[in-house]
């Protein structure tokens, strides 16, 4: 028996950025026809930061908004897991999502979910999310191609790719997916918590994909992230420890042996903290569901990555431990031939899931198509809110490649 859908829980994890978390709660809150109960946990170790964004909560008077602390600082996986105790047990909506403070919901977005959630209230729904890249002038809007077709896709599937590097963001991470209270139930029972490990949001991600048979998956941006000068996942790309957040982010990891589960655990690129916990998952669960990580293609996906990295130290010590673990670095020809494939020019939907970077969200536009770009954040965030890119009406790549089945609000 189906289980009725009656709202969802935003939690909004923060850490010293309560400038862009402001953004994200009033994107929470937007007025839709939807009954929603929004959490902010305030994990700053910035009394400066603390103060605003405690004084801005209290200033909205919403009761559908709660302002929290954790006890004491937390590691980003620790926290996530204690903020999503207190909105369980402060709320009783059945079903959760997180909304980053890098994040904000498109106008819309919310209702979209509810309509799928009512019809399939016991699936972990996904969606898509898309980028201004304001760390650079002018300013860039990247946007997925889209089809706001409804999808189920099959976890046995998604994580045999997985074990291949071919990833997309359909990948529920629980901060692109709204997640049936149960199911949250079942993943504490089976792993004690509900996050853990250096990525929380892949952790999760492989620790669900293992527990359930499919997941419902929406071809549409419903969100966009920006105020990539403060992403963990932007400097892990250029291989820049040019942040605070990064800085905090890699003394944890490297505290605990790197990424101790992948064959190079030293390189902290985004694709092998992806490739990590899927290997966690796989060692802990010794599910017959997870392959054996595909090294070939794994050295070739973290190869993909080096182009990005500005830091040219890190650049050279990346690709000296690559080449000593056997990869193959290709030739001048090859790599032009590369380059100039047909194949590789046509087939835009294979382009943009192997080289998905930095959280899976740096990705290509379609080959002839402008990427708007803009002076102002404030413009590109309009933009992006407000301006899908054209709607196509089918990714027959995408659904042969992750063996996507349509399903239908009526279904």
């Amino acid at each position: 028996m189906k289980t009725a859908f009656n709202g969802i829980i935003i939690v909004i994890p923060t850490r010293n950025r309560a400038a862009v978390a402001e953004a994200a709660i009033q994107s929470a809150l937007q007025h839709e026809a939807v009954e929603v109960s929004v959490l902010v946990s305030d994990n700053s170790t910035s009394e400066e930061d603390l103060k605003r964004l405690a004084n801005f909560c209290s200033s909205l008077g919403d009761r559908r908004l709660t302002y929290v602390r954790p006890p004491q600082s937390l590691r980003m996986a620790p926290h996530w897991d204690w903020a999503l105790h207190q909105a369980l047990e402060l709320y009783s909506h059945n079903h959760v999502t997180f909304l980053t403070d890098r994040m904000m919901f498109k106008p819309g977005a919310r209702a979209k979910v509810a309509a799928i959630a009512s019809e399939y209230p016991d699936s972990i729904i996904s969606y898509m999310h898309d980028r201004v890249a304001d760390n650079q002038l002018p300013i860039r809007v990247d946007q997925h191609p889209w089809t706001a077709k409804l999808y189920r896709a099959s976890a046995k599937h998604l994580l045999q790719l997985s074990s291949q590097s071919i990833l997309h963001e359909m990948l529920p991470r629980m901060l692109n997916a709204v997640v049936p209270r149960e199911h949250l139930a079942r993943l504490a029972q089976r792993f004690g918590k509900f996050f853990d490990s250096h990525s929380p949001d892949f952790n999760f991600c492989y620790r669900s994909l293992e527990l359930v048979e499919s997941i419902i998956f929406y071809d549409e941006a419903l969100l966009i992230h920006y105020a990539l000068n403060r992403s963990n996942g932007a400097a892990a790309t250029s291989g820049e420890n040019n942040n605070e957040d990064r800085e905090d982010f890699v003394s944890g990891v490297m505290g605990q042996a790197g990424y101790f589960a992948v064959p190079i655990p030293e390189i902290l690129t985004p694709r092998n903290s992806i490739a990590h916990e899927y290997c966690v998952t796989r060692n802990e669960t010794k599910s017959q569901k997870f392959p054996l990580l595909n090294e070939k293609q794994y050295l070739e996906a973290l190869a993909s990555e080096l182009p990005e990295i500005t830091n040219l130290e890190v650049k050279a010590e990346t690709e000296r431990r690559l080449l000593s673990h056997g990869w193959k670095k290709p030739t001048r020809s090859a790599a032009l031939a590369r380059r100039v494939s047909p194949t590789r020019v046509a087939n835009k939907v294979a382009r943009e899931f192997r080289a998905i970077r930095s959280n899976l969200s740096a990705f290509e536009n379609g080959v002839g198509s402008a990427v708007p770009e803009f002076a102002s954040l404030e413009a590109a965030l309009e933009f992006a809110l407000r301006s899908p890119r054209t709607r196509i009406k089918a990714q027959p790549e995408l659904e042969k490649t992750f063996g996507l089945v349509p399903v239908s609000l009526a279904d």
